[in-house]
């Protein structure tokens, strides 16, 4: 489907809904955007944590040697 073809379909449903729908639409999309923010955020502290850890590991070994 292309982009037109979704937006005249989304521009149809819009004017279907009631205010309520609509409502309800945009707290669903929070909750969406927040939880993949959530995700994202849990992603990248994975991906920090093993730098962190080597860092750590070669400051150890240049005292204990």
């Amino acid at each position: 489907m292309s982009i037109d073809q979704y937006h005249f379909h989304m521009v149809l449903r819009q004017q279907e809904m009631s205010r309520a729908d609509r409502l309800a639409a945009d707290e669903q999309a929070g909750r969406i955007a927040q939880g993949l923010s959530e995700i994202i955020t849990a992603i990248a502290r994975i991906g920090r944590r093993p730098a962190r850890r080597v860092a750590a590991a070669g400051k150890l070994r240049r005292i204990s040697s």
